[in-house]
């Protein structure tokens, strides 16, 4: 809630944050949740993909579509935003395109745990498949998914990331 957030990191589609590392550096570091309202936008960046398919004709848009928006989007939101420490527990909400990315990415910064809280079985098992450390299912949760988080993570995670944009999630 956001009372336990000492700062909200606005996300940026450039990934751009300067102060990140004053985040996330240290043991008694604040916590940060990046929220990523254009996780479901894909027009902004519609030419990554059109300029794939001027390289490869038959592939298939439902392929490469991901990189137009949700690889994009998941890994910079690691990489260049929040920028974990090796070892910085990550709490994702949301499995799909983008989501996945973050999972990814984490696995890539060496994060751990990586938690994943996904209503939908198969994208729980890819999570796990890309490397997340624990999937949760928020409909079996419910009754106090805070503190199950809190549990795996020692005390809440150093990374958040909501993917889904559903207003009960960041607040």
């Amino acid at each position: 809630s956001p009372q336990r957030i000492n700062r909200r990191v606005e996300f940026n589609p450039l990934g751009l944050c300067q102060d990140a590392d004053a985040l996330l550096g240290g043991e008694d570091a604040p916590r940060a949740v990046v929220d990523l309202p254009c996780a479901r936008r894909f027009d902004p960046f519609r030419s990554v993909v059109e300029d794939l398919r001027d390289h490869r004709a038959d592939a298939p848009l439902e392929m490469i579509a991901p990189f137009g928006c949700g690889i994009q989007t998941g890994a910079g939101a690691i990489f260049n935003t929040l920028r974990p420490k090796p070892g910085s527990s990550c709490v994702v909400f949301g499995a799909g395109g983008v989501g996945l990315s973050v999972v990814m990415a984490a696995v890539v910064q060496g994060c751990a745990p990586i938690i994943v809280v996904e209503p939908r079985p198969n994208r729980r098992a890819l999570a796990l498949e890309l490397g997340a450390t624990l999937v949760l299912d928020p409909a079996e949760e419910a009754h106090d998914l805070e503190a199950r988080l809190r549990a795996e993570t020692g005390g809440g995670a150093e990374a958040i990331v909501d993917t889904t944009g559903m207003a009960a999630i960041v607040s």
